[in-house]
């Protein structure tokens, strides 16, 4: 079942339909300033880890992150944060 009350949904639904309604802030979204592109990566990872552990109503299938070429970072080893969980 789709949960419309989290500040995803409402967001979605602000751009698709033009309009500026009040958006309480929950999990749904998450926003991040680090001192590198790396240091982004590891906050990010760390976040999905302590999500996964903590929250039983999510799963790794849930989870969708958009970004540009990983592997044009210097310092990234993709292969460690693509694969979190085994197949």
């Amino acid at each position: 079942t789709v949960n419309n009350d989290t500040a995803l949904t409402k967001l979605q639904s602000n751009i698709l339909n033009a309009t500026h309604d009040k958006i309480n802030t929950d999990n749904s979204i998450k926003v991040v300033s680090a001192y590198s592109k790396k240091r982004e990566i590891e906050v990010l990872y760390d976040f999905i880890l302590s999500t996964l552990e903590n929250n039983n109503d999510v799963n790794l299938q849930d989870i969708l992150i958009l970004t540009p070429d990983l592997k044009s970072i210097p310092g990234v080893h993709i292969d460690k944060y693509v694969r979190i969980h085994g197949p």
